[in-house]
């Protein structure tokens, strides 16, 4: 049975989001879309839109603002998403999706503001980053076990939860490869943020569904919306992951085919002279004489 606290929290939570939109709206028709570079290079997809990127971004410049004048550091931040997904994790384990979206939005919008108090407070660094991604893993990691363990004892749903997770590791793993090779590969689906958002939205709607649901219903039909985004998450990133892998091994391979064969080194080679020397002439021996007697 859906408790009341996890409507609550799932009506704020969306009516935050209308209210963040209007705003947004609002601001688009005063003064047009907002820009930000780092939205730029993420870029959109036909997951997750660039405008609606650039409204989360504008709805946080001036929680930035304010983490910056406080004092607050971007690994203060970064670690606090990671206490905020295990809360989560724990909230959804236990069936309180409600109450588990608000940690969910708040480690998602924390994700996004690390890297905003870096830039404003000039702390961006490699470390930062290093520290970031490996904290990304663990954030994502913790959410998917907290639905595993909601759906103990389904196996089904513990296979799509499973291929959920691995979809999600290989996305990540191929993109740090493409990176790390240099070579131009498309842009793939279901990354990182398209995989939260998702998540969220169906956590948003859970409660909702659960009390729609009749009681004598498996736990997985009342939360059918996410049943369907770990569905949508498995097949897509796991596809994502192999078509951009594909991808940058052709793309390798051109390149090798393309590239010069290096000249073997030169040896040193010793010349043996054809010159035949003159043999010299033999003297020829004095003759006997013959006769003489002693």
């Amino acid at each position: 049975m859906v408790s009341l606290i996890d409507v609550i929290s799932s009506a704020a939570t969306l009516g935050g989001l209308v209210a963040l939109t209007g705003a947004y709206l609002l601001r688009v028709w005063l003064h047009g879309d907002a820009h930000y570079e780092r939205v730029d290079q993420v870029g959109g997809s036909v997951l997750l839109s660039k405008r609606l990127m650039e409204m989360f971004y504008w709805g946080l410049q001036s929680v930035a603002r304010a983490c910056v004048s406080v004092g607050l550091t971007p690994d203060h931040i970064t670690g606090s998403t990671l206490v905020l997904a295990l809360l989560a994790a724990v909230a959804a384990g236990t069936g309180h999706f409600g109450v588990a979206l608000v940690f969910l939005v708040a480690g998602l919008l924390g994700d996004a503001l690390d890297g905003l108090v870096a830039r404003m407070s000039g702390q961006s660094s490699r470390a930062g980053a290093v520290f970031d991604s490996v904290i990304d893993r663990y954030v994502e990691s913790a959410y998917f076990f907290g639905l595993g363990y909601y759906f103990r004892g389904n196996d089904a749903m513990l296979a799509l939860v499973a291929a959920a997770l691995f979809g999600s590791y290989m996305v990540s793993y191929v993109s740090a490869k493409v990176e790390l090779m240099k070579v131009p590969v498309e842009r793939g689906l279901m990354r990182r943020t398209e995989r939260a958002v998702y998540l969220s939205v169906a956590t948003a709607v859970a409660p909702f569904t659960q009390l729609l649901t009749a009681a004598d219903r498996p736990a997985w039909v009342g939360v059918w919306p996410l049943v369907a985004s770990l569905g949508l998450i498995a097949v897509v990133a796991n596809a994502s992951a192999a078509h951009r892998l594909l991808a940058l091994m052709r793309a390798l391979r051109s390149e090798e085919a393309a590239a010069p064969v290096a000249a073997a080194p030169s040896v040193p080679v010793a010349v043996v002279s054809t010159r035949v020397r003159p043999v010299p002439a033999l003297e020829e021996p004095a003759p006997l004489s013959v006769g003489r007697a002693a």
